[in-house]
C-alpha cells in the first residue's frame, strides 16, 4: 500500500507541479522571476517523472493430484496481481491438455478453467478438451486485488483471488497407470 501511496503522490506531483511538460531551471543570483529579490531569494525549478511499468504475479501454485477414477472436477485456489485493471493469461500444457504415462502413453484429455473466486463460478477461461487450444491466450479478465497484499512482490497467498479448476474428460478406457502433464500458466497485465 505505501508502494502505491508514493505511485500516486509521485503522479500528483506531476500533475500539479509541472502541468505539462517543463524543463528544469536554475534560479539567478538573488532574484525571483528575474527580479531583485531585496532579501538575496533564488528560486529554480524541476520536473519529477515516475515511470511505473505494468506488473503481474501469479503465486500459490502447487502440484494437484487427481483422486483414483475422479471425474469430478479437482480445485486449488491460486492468486493472480497486477497493478493493472485487466489481464490475460495463456496456459501452455507440454501435452496439449493430455495426461500421458511416464512412457508416453496417452490417456486422459482435461479442462482447465481459471476462475475467479468473487463470480458465480462461471470461468474467466477455459483451455483443453474443445475449448481454447494449447498457447491461447485468454480474453481480458478483471484483476481482483487483495487489498492487503501491501508488497505484492513478497505476498503469500492464503486467500486465493482466482480458482484452477482441473476436469478429466475421459477417463473410462484409461489403461492402469500414472498419468501426468505439465501447465505453464503465464499472466500479462493488460
Amino acid at each position: 500500500m505505501k508502494t502505491i501511496m508514493r505511485k500516486a503522490l509521485a503522479a500528483a506531483v506531476i500533475a500539479g507541479v509541472s502541468g505539462g511538460a517543463m524543463a528544469a531551471s536554475d534560479g539567478q543570483l538573488g532574484q525571483i522571476d528575474g527580479q531583485v529579490d531585496p532579501i538575496g531569494s533564488s528560486q529554480g525549478s524541476f520536473e519529477v517523472t515516475l515511470f511505473n511499468e505494468a506488473k503481474a504475479r501469479i503465486f500459490g501454485m502447487e502440484d494437484l493430484t487427481i483422486p483414483n477414477d475422479n471425474t469430478g472436477p479437482v480445485d486449488k485456489s491460486i492468486c493472480i496481481y497486477t497493478n493493472t485493471e485487466r489481464f490475460t493469461v495463456i496456459a501452455d500444457s507440454r501435452n496439449n491438455f493430455q495426461m500421458n504415462t511416464v512412457s508416453g502413453v496417452a490417456g486422459v484429455d482435461y479442462t482447465l478453467a481459471l476462475m475467479q473466486t468473487s463470480t458465480d463460478g462461471t470461468p474467466g477461461a477455459t483451455w483443453g478438451a474443445g475449448n481454447s487450444g494449447n498457447g491461447i491466450r485468454s480474453s481480458t479478465i478483471v484483476a481482483q486485488n487483495n487489498p492487503n497484499w501491501d508488497d505484492p512482490a513478497n505476498a503469500t497467498c492464503t486467500d486465493g483471488n482466482f480458482g484452477l479448476q482441473i476436469t478429466p474428460t475421459v477417463i473410462n478406457g484409461a489403461q492402469p497407470g500414472v498419468y501426468t502433464d505439465s501447465i505453464t500458466l503465464t499472466v500479462a497485465p493488460y
